[in-house]
């Protein structure tokens, strides 16, 4: 009976203990969610990556960029870079990474989306591109207060939507295409202080030489000719 009743009783310690570090290790929700919509595009069926990156990922997403190329880009200071929850799509086959240089007068925030390394969907970056691209041409059709702006020089190809956010400050969104995955910088600054346009497109021409450093040592997955996921 004693035997009985000490195994009854570490069972329950077991699972009180386990309960425990459950409630411990969930991040607050809508954290990664905020951070996910400050680069843009997610997929709706994108769920967070279970312990962070992935062992076969090795992309900071953070070092894309330095706290001192933002702050000389927005004309303002930021603090130091704040990483996103990883968003799988196990779906489509993508695995995006995001960060944020956040600041009391505008911010830069940017966002990774490319194969996911463990997933058996390949994943087409460039048809993905495109139909965004599309989408997002159909949805402001006629919307006077966004501007899109085709940008040549950047990656294989991107284009930027800026917009009035308020009196002072504007908002513009770059989408750049690289062989391997797709970038998305958005600047948030003062009107007074510079172009948010101008500021994405100096960022990301750091940005992308990084990125396609990753793509050429294959931490970045290759596009599989028989791709079949958008």
């Amino acid at each position: 009976m004693r035997r009985f009743l000490f195994i009854a009783l570490l069972g329950i310690a077991i699972t009180t203990l386990a309960c425990r570090n459950l409630k411990k290790d969930t991040p607050p929700s809508g954290r990664s969610g905020a951070l996910a919509n400050a680069i843009g595009d997610v997929d709706t069926e994108s769920d967070p990556t279970e312990g962070g990156t992935l062992p076969a990922d090795k992309l900071d997403v953070c070092s894309q960029l330095t706290r001192e190329e933002v702050e000389a880009a927005l004309g303002r200071p930021v603090k130091e870079p704040m990483r996103g929850t990883e968003l799988s799509s196990p779906r489509s086959g993508t695995l995006t990474s995001s960060c944020m240089f956040g600041g009391d007068e505008g911010f830069v925030s940017l966002g990774v989306k490319r194969q996911a390394p463990a997933s058996t969907i390949t994943w087409n970056a460039a048809r993905s591109y495109e139909e965004l691209k599309d989408r997002v041409i159909k949805a402001q059709s006629g919307e006077s207060v966004i501007r899109l702006t085709e940008v040549s020089g950047i990656g294989v190809d991107a284009f930027a939507e800026t917009k009035e956010e308020t009196i002072n400050f504007q908002t513009t969104e770059l989408r750049v295409l690289s062989k391997h995955s797709i970038l998305t910088i958005r600047v948030v600054g003062l009107l007074a202080a510079t172009s948010t346009l101008e500021a994405a497109k100096i960022l990301a021409g750091k940005a992308v030489p990084r990125l396609e450093k990753y793509e050429r040592a294959g931490i970045i997955p290759r596009l599989d000719s028989t791709s079949t996921a958008p």
